[in-house]
């Protein structure tokens, strides 16, 4: 590894431990900033000098970073709801639930997004996910809604983690709309791969194919960790779109794995 590949990672090793100090903190002043730089150095050095890399790291483009993710503000959601034959629900089920998908996905966005609007992104789709009903509730039933974000505001982390709390929560059938034409689609593809499934569709579409050498996104996180059981009916592939010959053999997994 070269000297510069050294102070990037020594750089990012620093940032990410400053991060995880501030996450639990309510209000963040210019005091607290300098104690959680000097505390997040002198981790990274002692980590460092254990494997012998540089722990150099550059103080003020570091505070840079640290501002430019606590330093946000995040809009509140509004709502229109018709709750005629709504029975509430996850309030009672949270607790029973094990948010497998959506603690994964939530580290992921963690990486890249200030922690605000990690937690917005959390309250939103729990918003969202109380207004449908229960996957367990019996007989027939009809929950629909639509949700509107302006451009590059944050809509396909909300769908996809959403997604992963819907599969969490126990749907097991999801259907994904992406437009008309093949690029988006397979754009589109691309974000639920690495934000749901885990790997790269085109070498495989169960996750007990050869897809482990595969891995993209909350897939690759953790090494050798274990992928979560979901398969898909669509790939990545420029021709991956949904087709009869793949579904007839994915279908007979609906009810065991969630299927996107």
């Amino acid at each position: 590894m070269s000297t510069s590949e050294e102070q990037e990672r020594a750089q990012a090793n620093a940032l990410r431990i400053a991060m995880t100090i501030l996450q639990n903190q309510d209000e963040i002043t210019d005091e607290i900033v300098v104690r959680t730089i000097d505390a997040a150095v002198a981790a990274n050095a002692n980590m460092a000098s254990l494997i012998g890399l540089v722990a150099e790291v550059d103080l003020d483009r570091l505070r840079r970073s640290i501002e430019e993710r606590v330093n946000v503000w995040t809009a509140e959601q509004s709502s229109l709801v018709n709750n005629i034959d709504h029975v509430p629900w996850l309030l009672a089920e949270r607790n029973d639930i094990r948010w497998a998908f959506w603690d994964r996905y939530a580290q992921s966005l963690a990486d890249d997004l200030p922690p605000k609007a990690v937690e917005q992104v959390d309250k939103i789709t729990d918003d969202i996910l109380s207004k449908l009903e229960s996957p367990r509730r019996d007989g027939a039933w009809d929950r629909r809604g639509m949700v509107v974000g302006q451009v590059q505001s944050g809509k396909t982390a909300n769908y996809t983690g959403l997604i992963c709390k819907a599969a969490d929560a126990g749907y097991r059938l999801i259907v994904v709309l992406a437009g008309l034409h093949d690029s988006l689609r397979s754009q589109t593809q691309e974000r639920i791969d690495e934000g749901f499934l885990g790997w790269d569709t085109q070498f495989g579409l169960m996750h007990k194919d050869g897809v482990r050498s595969h891995r993209t996104g909350v897939g690759a996180m953790i090494a050798n960790a274990q992928l979560l059981p979901v398969n898909t009916f669509t790939s990545s592939a420029a021709k991956g779109d949904f087709k009869r010959s793949v579904a007839q053999q994915v279908a007979p997994h609906i009810g065991s794995d969630p299927v996107v």
